[in-house]
């Protein structure tokens, strides 16, 4: 099955989230925030130019047909901005799942009932699309980077 992975980097562990997933998943590739845009004036125009950026080099892995894991691991401020990328992308044939990466610690995590595990999920469907997206929700309190890939393999498997 071919998936899209987003994972929503909101910290520096997120960061290696990515590389290691990348390691425990079949034919996979990451996409980074190494080859995202950075600048001192971050605005609109650049967020588009970088999202524009990011919906070429997607479309052009999954026109490759080589992968069967497209990571993309990145600080999304708004799931929104991830439901424009989709709307673009070539993807009717692929799961898309966005990981939001939780630490208990943090004050708005409020149900944490299993923990290092997904604790909370929900499914929508992209109105521009039709297609299926499932958000999910993973406390990864007190894990390394390869043990939260290595939940998140299983969870994507």
């Amino acid at each position: 099955m071919l998936n899209i992975i987003f994972i929503n980097q909101q910290a520096y562990k997120d960061t290696l989230v990515g590389k290691e997933l990348l390691h425990l998943l079949d034919k996979s590739v990451l996409l980074n925030t190494e080859w995202g845009c950075f600048t001192d004036y971050f605005d609109d125009i650049s967020l588009n130019i970088a999202l524009d950026n990011m919906v070429y080099n997607i479309n052009n892995l999954l026109h490759s047909k080589k992968f069967e894991n497209i990571i993309i691991g990145w600080s999304f401020e708004d799931v929104e901005l991830i439901n424009q990328l989709i709307s673009h992308l070539d993807s009717e044939d692929a799961q898309i799942t966005i990981f939001n990466l939780t630490d208990t610690t943090i004050e708005n995590v409020t149900n944490y009932e299993l923990l290092n595990k997904e604790y909370h999920k929900e499914y929508y469907t992209l109105q521009s699309t039709g297609q299926l997206v499932k958000m999910s929700y993973v406390d990864t309190t007190d894990c390394s980077a390869f043990k939260s890939a290595h939940i998140l393999s299983m969870i994507i498997q």
